[in-house]
């Protein structure tokens, strides 16, 4: 996707779903200006759970809202080996979660890729997690140096691979 005009900012991909429970999430995909990343989400969060409460309804019913952010690099331009950074809010003192109706959470694309690419593969097991890791693969296919990676995940993951084919 192109910026439109020079103050657009590039993102190329941005979703909004709700789930059952009405916890909402936006998910949204970034290659390129990482520094002011943390910035947005933090402002389409706010954007988002201002919208969501409504006239009447007390603010301890309003279902959190999860920002989820690909991202082309670390957030602090800093190369990091760390591919998922959940933030919340917390206490500055003894760090218990004040609410959990503010999640951010960063997956830092390059460094899944560096580390599916040092280590020749991802886990075969049938969890969240390594599902999630199994479409970042995807997702990152021209990234991965052995191929063969990618054609097992379409193998065992039947939708993964229906996907990949169209």
């Amino acid at each position: 996707m192109k910026k439109r005009s020079e103050d657009d900012k590039l993102s190329i991909m941005d979703l909004r779903a709700q789930l059952d429970d009405g916890t909402t999430v936006l998910i949204e995909m970034h290659l390129y200006d990482l520094i002011d990343l943390k910035y947005k989400t933090i402002r389409s969060w706010a954007r988002v759970y201002g919208e969501e409460l409504k006239a009447g309804n007390a603010y301890l019913t309003q279902p959190p809202v999860i920002c989820v952010a690909f991202a082309g690099g670390s957030l602090d331009g800093v190369k990091s080996k760390k591919v998922h950074k959940c933030c919340m809010i917390t206490d500055i003192d003894d760090h218990t979660v004040f609410t959990d109706a503010l999640q951010l959470h960063y997956i830092n694309m390059k460094a899944f890729v560096e580390s599916v690419n040092q280590k020749g593969g991802i886990r075969n097991s049938e969890t969240p997690d390594t599902m999630l890791q199994k479409w970042l693969t995807v997702i990152t296919q021209n990234e991965i140096a052995d191929k063969t990676i990618i054609q097992n995940i379409c193998e065992q993951e039947e939708e993964i691979g229906m996907v990949v084919s169209e």
